[in-house]
Formats: structure tokens, C-alpha cells, sequence
């Protein structure tokens, strides 16, 4: 029996195609081809999508970094410890500019997801930095604060001390020190500012204070106190060093000619040890400006006549040598170019007229008493011109010839002066301070103005 296309011999169909419909080789492999070509492009398509995506997040991500690099460079060169906001606002807006280009939702939802994180970071990092900031200033601030009340402490040591107390503690409330660090802090500031009490008091009568100093009269920790009584040393040097100096320029000025005996008596009585001359070096000079003075005051008798009549009355009047040794020093200036200025000319009349009231109230005991112990007195501390003693000088005269007390008089010039001269008269202690001129003679000077002599 025949068979039919499709069919086998016992009538079962099959699944085998009849040979006329099968496809020809050539076509066979022209369809496997296709087949992988529609795969292969699929495949590549995903793998360009996911390498895009990688791209576009690998590179915002790299962007938000770089920016965030650059903000906390920027933040921490900051000198406005209070200027924290504006670094917060970047951020933000760095975040939303790194989010920006890319094709894929899904990857910038996922790179947001990432950025708040940093971002929350971030806000961490600037608040520390600007934290740090703000306890550096106020710590800089604290220490300047302390400083100043350092300074001051000498001259009140109680309330500088209250002071100090307080400026540390609403610094511990504030967070700006710790309580370690500020037991330390007030420590040190109290140890330094007592110390500067002691130098105060060196610098004004070094023995004095030394003296106190052994006896823990300034209140140093035992520690401060036995620093600086290893220091004792290196001042005295300091101080020897300084005086060394200043005598050495006023020898230069001796040679010169321009060195002037006020300025001698000003430097052996200077109120800090370091602005002063020793008792020695100031003996010295003053013996060897009396002498060229001396000479020169011979040689102008010779060619100036008219000079002899002051000269004369000096001699006559004024007991003390280097008093009349001083006004001879003036008059040597008024004559040395030959010319007498007017200015000149109203010193010679107001030196004359106050000689002849000298002469003239020396009839008087009580007169004369007050008229010395008012020149002891000027020539103890204010540091006044010749022209400006004659003045003071005068004004005792002016005011005894209407009647008014001598030793009244007296002392209320010798008020004025102080604090029209001496600034330093505002610091001096209410149990007064002790003034020694360079003969040894003492007196304590009051914060009013008053003196007491000193035995």
C-alpha cells in the first residue's frame, strides 16, 4: 500500500516534516543568524544601559565628593566662627545639582538615597568646624579678658581676682572650657597675675619686694613662688643692664653738651628701677657737668658783663650748689649764641625778681622754712624745669605776701604739683607710697596729694 506524505506505513502520523517542505540549508542558516543577531543586540542594548547608569552615578558621585572636599576647605579657612549656615546651604544645593543628567530614575533615586546620607554627614562636619570656631574665639577671648585683669591686678588685687573667677566660670557654662581645664586655667592666670604684682613692686623698690616676696606676702603656689625666686637674679641683671645703658647716654649727651642736670636728678629718681641711673653713675655725671659748667660759666664772665649781676645774685641767695649750679646751666643756654631771646629775656627777669623776693622774705623764719621744704620737695619727684620750680617758688611768695600760711601754702603746691606732674599719683595706694630722693631723704606721697616725711 502506497504511503502518503505524512503519514506512516501503519496510518501514525509523525512529526518528521515530508521532504518537499523541508528547508534548503542555505536557509536554515540565514534564520540561525537572525536569530542571534536579535539576541545579541538585546544583550548589548542592557549592558550599554547599565553601563550608562554606572557612568552617570559613578560620575555625580564624584562631583558631590570633589564639592564637599572644597566646602569643608572653604568652612574651615572661615574666619566668622559664626558663618556656619552658609556652608549648609551649599550642600543642599551641591546635592541637587549632583542629581541633575541622569537617564535612569531608578539610579537617581538610589544616588539620592546615598547623597542624604552624605549630606547628613556633612552637616555633622560643618557644625564641628564651626563649633571649634566658636570655642577657639571664645577661648582667645577668655584669654585676652584675663590678660587685661592680669595687667590690672597689681593695682587691685581683689577685685582682679573676683574677676578672673568670674570670666572663667561663665566660660565653663558656656562649654568653652571643661572643668580640668579651667581648675588649670584660673591657676596659672592667678599664679601669672601675682606675679606680675611682684615685678610691680619690683620694679619699684627691688629689695622691697623681694623681701615680701620670700615672706609670701604676694600669694604665689609654692611652685610660683620658688620660680621666682630663681628669677631674682636674672632681673637684678636686667635692671643692672638697663641703668647701664641709660647712664651711658646721658655720658654721651655730657659730651655733646647738651646733657642738662634736671635730666640727671630725673633719671636717679625715675619711678620704675629700669628708667633710672645708679646712685653712683649719677654722682659721676653730675660731678662732671659741674665742673664744664663751671668752666664755661668763667669763660662767659669774661666776655658777657651783663651776665655777671645774675651770677652774683645766684651766689648771693641760693644756698644749694647744685641749685645755683642748675641756673648757671640756664643762663650759660641763654648766652651761648650771643642772642637773648624774648623768651630768654622773660627767664633772666622772672629769675631776678625771684631772687630779690627770696632776699626779701628770709627776713621771715617761718617764710624760709616753707620756701625749703617746698624746693626739698620739688626736687624729690616732679621732675621740674628750673623755669617751672621758680614758678612754684614764685606763687609760695605771691600767696605768703597777702598773708596766707607758709606751711599751708606749702603743701597745697606741693598737691597741685604732684598731680599736675605725675600721672603715676592715681595708682599709688591708699597706705601711701614711699619716695626716696638721691641724698636718702624719704617721703610718703597719698593718693589726695598729701606727704608725710618719712624718719
Amino acid at each position: 500500500m502506497p504511503k502518503l506524505p505524512g503519514f506512516e506505513s501503519q496510518r501514525q502520523l509523525t512529526t518528521q516534516q515530508p521532504q518537499f517542505l523541508a528547508p534548503k540549508p542555505r536557509e536554515a542558516d540565514i534564520l540561525s543568524a537572525a536569530g542571534k543577531a536579535a539576541g545579541q543586540a538585546a544583550n548589548i542594548a542592557v549592558k550599554w544601559g547599565n553601563a550608562l547608569n554606572t557612568i552617570q552615578a559613578t560620575t555625580a558621585k564624584a562631583n558631590y565628593e570633589s564639592g564637599l572636599l572644597d566646602i569643608y576647605n572653604r568652612a574651615a579657612d572661615d574666619p566668622d566662627y559664626n558663618n556656619s549656615e552658609k556652608y549648609l546651604k551649599e550642600i543642599e544645593k551641591l546635592k541637587t545639582d549632583s542629581l541633575k543628567g541622569f537617564s535612569n530614575k531608578a539610579t537617581q533615586s538610589r544616588v539620592a538615597l546615598d547623597f542624604d546620607f552624605g549630606n547628613q554627614a556633612a552637616t555633622l562636619k560643618i557644625g564641628n568646624i564651626f563649633k571649634k570656631k566658636t570655642i577657639e574665639v571664645g577661648q582667645v577671648s577668655t584669654y585676652k579678658l584675663l590678660d587685661v585683669e592680669k595687667q590690672n591686678y597689681p593695682l587691685s588685687p581683689e577685685t582682679s581676682e573676683a574677676n578672673i573667677n568670674s570670666i572663667i566660670d561663665a566660660q565653663v557654662k558656656a562649654g568653652v572650657f571643661g572643668p580640668k581645664e579651667a581648675y588649670k586655667l584660673r591657676k596659672d592666670t592667678l599664679d601669672d597675675a601675682k606675679w606680675e604684682h611682684f615685678l610691680s613692686n619690683f620694679m619699684l623698690n627691688p629689695d622691697q619686694a623681694e623681701k615680701d616676696l620670700k615672706a609670701g606676702k604676694f600669694g604665689l603656689s609654692t611652685v610660683a613662688k620658688s620660680r621666682a625666686i630663681t628669677h631674682l637674679s636674672e632681673l637684678r641683671r636686667q635692671v643692672s643692664d638697663d641703668q647701664n645703658n641709660n647712664a651711658h647716654d646721658l655720658t654721651i649727651k655730657l659730651l655733646d653738651g647738651s646733657l642738662l642736670i634736671d635730666e640727671i636728678d630725673a633719671l636717679e629718681n625715675a619711678l620704675d628701677v629700669r628708667d633710672r641711673i645708679s646712685l653712683s653713675d649719677g654722682e659721676s655725671l653730675r660731678k662732671a657737668l659741674v665742673n664744664k659748667i663751671k668752666t664755661d660759666s668763667q669763660v662767659l664772665l669774661k666776655n658777657e658783663k651783663k651776665a655777671q649781676q645774675y651770677f652774683q645774685l645766684l651766689d648771693q641767695f641760693i644756698d644749694d650748689g647744685i641749685d645755683r649750679t642748675k641756673f648757671r646751666q640756664k643762663l650759660l643756654q641763654v648766652y651761648q649764641d650771643g642772642i637773648v631771646t624774648s623768651e630768654e629775656s622773660k627767664f633772666l627777669s622772672e629769675l631776678k625778681q625771684n631772687l630779690e623776693d627770696i632776699k626779701w622774705n628770709r627776713r621771715n623764719d617761718l617764710a624760709v622754712g616753707a620756701i625749703k621744704g617746698l624746693k626739698s620737695f620739688l626736687d624729690i619727684k616732679p621732675n621740674l624745669t628750673d623755669g617751672e620750680i621758680a614758678l612754684k617758688l614764685q606763687q609760695l611768695l605771691g600767696e605768703m605776701a597777702t598773708g596766707a600760711d607758709p606751711d599751708e601754702t606749702s603743701d597745697k603746691i606741693k598737691k597741685e604739683t604732684l598731680k599736675e606732674k605725675n600721672d603715676w599719683i592715681n595708682n599709688v595706694p591708699e597706705n601711701g607710697m614711699i619716695l626716696e630722693d638721691r641724698n636718702g631723704k624719704k617721703i610718703k606721697v597719698f593718693p589726695d596729694g598729701h606727704t608725710e616725711d618719712v624718719k
